[in-house]
């Protein structure tokens, strides 16, 4: 038996790498504020921040240090193209 490989190489995108190919329009216009606190779900977070995007909408991610213990800062905003916002002031405390 032998097996025949048939690479082709993937075809030319005017995407950049931080882009999404939109598959729709729902939350076209809409800003999507996402929290991510400490837990290990927020590894999965930067595919939910893609999911959203290609739904139209803006992200702005907000992360607590314990949450940043799962992903990295960067990857968030790589994926989501803004700041990563995690300094919380209320009533004259910081919290990280």
């Amino acid at each position: 038996m032998s097996l025949e490989w048939k690479i082709n190489p993937p075809p030319p995108s005017q995407l950049t790498d931080r882009d999404v190919r939109l598959t729709g329009s729902h939350l076209s216009g809409k800003r999507v504020a996402l929290l991510i606190t400490g837990s290990i779900a927020a590894y999965r977070m930067p595919d939910l921040v893609r999911d959203f995007r290609r739904e139209g909408a803006e992200v702005v991610v907000y992360a607590t240090n314990e949450g940043l213990r799962y992903v990295a800062k960067e990857a968030l905003e790589w994926c989501s193209q803004n700041p990563v916002i995690d300094r919380f002031i209320s009533r004259g405390r910081t919290f990280k």
